[in-house]
């Protein structure tokens, strides 16, 4: 077999350049464990264990298929010819230990724990012990034992551990990770392309450094009076619930529905119908989009508005055959990162892991297209998402989600001069030539302590508006 092994002291490559060399070799290799388990190191390496998971996983998957039980016998993929045993038995145990070691220091779901603590079991099995391999295993076997005894003494703090909101330590620049080139343009392309898409509403885009980094601000060009519509866009994208007519592709009521004829969706109009059917709907039209449905209310029945909209973005990319972060209604909008730019500390949300791996399953992504899926694709669009998305609700009930473009890009403050109502933005009071146009993101008449919790966990900020510097 070819040795796709490669090694990861190799300090003149960029994180960039190792990643890139990597990943192309991954996806040469792809039926290979051996690159797989390469390109886990070098994210464990670079501090991205969670990244580190789905390709040990791959590796595990595969090295399973070409081993016999006790690991002593590896044929590859690629050759089809015997591996040697000493060669093969390493390999299979560092992939199984590696697997169990992303498992422990991920552990963003209880189940993580279970899984490495069986893991690492089977692997003790194997007479094999090199590089101290017993005892780095024993040693995660402990440090498994001591989370157990300190968080899951009970059903139930297993159930509030798996809901609660976690955070994990990245080094990002701007929310993006160090390789990726979907946003790279410079500045002043930035700010031309914002402006070219408000300059019809008398607006403009400013852009300064703030303490979370790049910040955009949209700011009146002329005075506006009080109770002005000062922006009208449709959504980029719509998901609700359906508990009423609601339009699938605008977000409007449906005064006189039109459906699809396979499935039977409502939307307003057949322009809308056609649209939505040329940018998403035909990869999803049918028994797909039930199923991803069905699989996401099984992870979590509360919602599964956000796992819908991360689909039908990902259903977007595949119709355009562009990456999903370079989608044009998602380029332009910035990820979650921290309130300080000085901060590693990122979010991650509740159940991502699950929602990422059903998305890959009803997609039907196999081995050799998994990486444009990547996880740090899906994770990055989660988090812009956080960010920009709207809830939509009816009473106490959320009942939809929408993205725009425009007015996503609209900040928060807490004493706000605009409120978004439908699809338009409208003024609350008479805004003055120069002053920046600002919604609330959370219920201005919460506690200040409140606002400010819900708004570092959700967005990311830390509101400095007159009412919270009071």
């Amino acid at each position: 077999m070819e040795n796709a092994s490669l090694s990861m002291a190799t300090p003149i490559l960029s994180p960039k350049d190792q990643f890139d060399l990597l990943t192309n070799r991954t996806l040469l290799y792809h039926n290979n464990p051996a690159t797989w388990y390469d390109r886990a190191v070098m994210f464990i390496f670079m501090g991205y264990p969670d990244h580190a998971i789905y390709d040990i996983t791959r590796a595990y998957h595969l090295i399973k298929r070409v081993c016999d039980a006790d690991g002593c016998k590896f044929i590859s993929a690629v050759t089809l010819k015997v591996f040697p045993f000493e060669a093969a038995q390493q390999l299979y145990c560092e992939i199984v230990y590696t697997f169990a070691y992303t498992l422990f220091a991920c552990r963003f779901k209880s189940q993580y724990i279970t899984m490495c603590k069986s893991v690492l079991d089977m692997v003790l099995k194997i007479p094999y012990d090199e590089n101290g391999f017993v005892e780095r295993v024993q040693n995660i076997q402990r440090q498994c034992d001591i989370v157990c005894n300190q968080l899951f003494r009970s059903d139930e703090d297993v159930a509030a551990y798996d809901r609660s909101i976690k955070f994990v330590d990245r080094i990002m620049i701007n929310g993006r990770y160090p390789w990726d080139t979907s946003d790279s343009r410079g500045l002043p392309d930035i700010q031309r392309r914002y402006n070219d898409m408000v300059q019809t509403y008398a607006l403009e885009v400013k852009f300064s450094i703030q303490r979370n980094g790049l910040q955009a601000g949209i700011f009146a060009k002329t005075p506006i009076r009080a109770g002005n519509i000062v922006i009208t866009e449709t959504p980029s994208v719509v998901v609700n619930t359906r508990s009423r007519n609601v339009c699938e592709h605008c977000g409007t009521i449906c005064i006189h529905i039109v459906r699809c004829q396979e499935c039977q969706i409502a939307y307003c109009s057949d322009r809308c119908r056609v649209e939505a059917n040329t940018l998403y709907h035909i990869i999803l039209c049918g028994d797909r989009e039930r199923v991803f449905k069905r699989s996401f209310a099984a992870v979590c029945a509360e919602s599964y508005l956000f796992p819908m909209m991360i689909v039908k973005l990902f259903a977007m990319s595949i119709v355009m055959k562009v990456s999903v972060l370079e989608l044009p209604c998602i380029q332009p909008l910035r990820p979650w990162s921290p309130s300080d730019m000085n901060s590693k500390s990122y979010v991650v949300i509740p159940y991502i892991s699950d929602y990422y791996q059903i998305t890959c399953d009803v997609f039907d992504v196999t081995m050799k297209f998994v990486l444009h899926f990547d996880y740090h694709i899906y994770e990055t669009l989660c988090r812009i998402v956080i960010v920009n998305g709207f809830s939509i609700f009816d009473g106490e009930t959320q009942t939809g989600m929408q993205l725009y473009q425009t007015i996503s890009w609209i900040n928060h403050s807490c004493k706000p001069n605009c409120c978004r109502s439908g699809n338009y933005l409208k003024t609350k009071r008479a805004i003055n030539a120069g002053e920046e146009l600002t919604i609330a993101y959370v219920n201005p008449g919460k506690s200040y302590l409140n606002r400010k919790h819900e708004l570092k966990t959700i967005f990311g900020l830390e509101c400095m508006c007159s009412e919270c510097r009071q």
